[in-house]
């Protein structure tokens, strides 16, 4: 047995339900129900979002953070 979801856009998504439980079978038909139809090759296309505060790059570190926390640290022990 199978499941096919058809979609508005003319496109089709066939699963085998085979020796699936009926709470699997209904976990894939909400899947096929929520998806869109689209080709596994869809790739969104559009123009890139420009921002005013650019995201900062590069990978995490243990001292990543450790210059704010140093100053953090200072301005607590002056506190005391």
């Amino acid at each position: 047995p199978k499941a096919v979801g058809l979609y508005r856009n003319g496109r089709s998504k066939p699963i085998d339900v085979k020796n699936l439980g009926a709470s699997e079978i209904a976990e894939h038909i909400m899947w096929l129900r929520n998806s869109h139809g689209r080709s596994k090759e869809y790739k969104v296309t559009g123009r890139r979002h420009l921002s005013r505060n650019p995201t900062i790059q590069g990978m995490w570190t243990v001292d990543t953070f450790a210059a704010q926390l140093e100053r953090r640290n200072a301005r607590v022990q002056r506190g005391q």
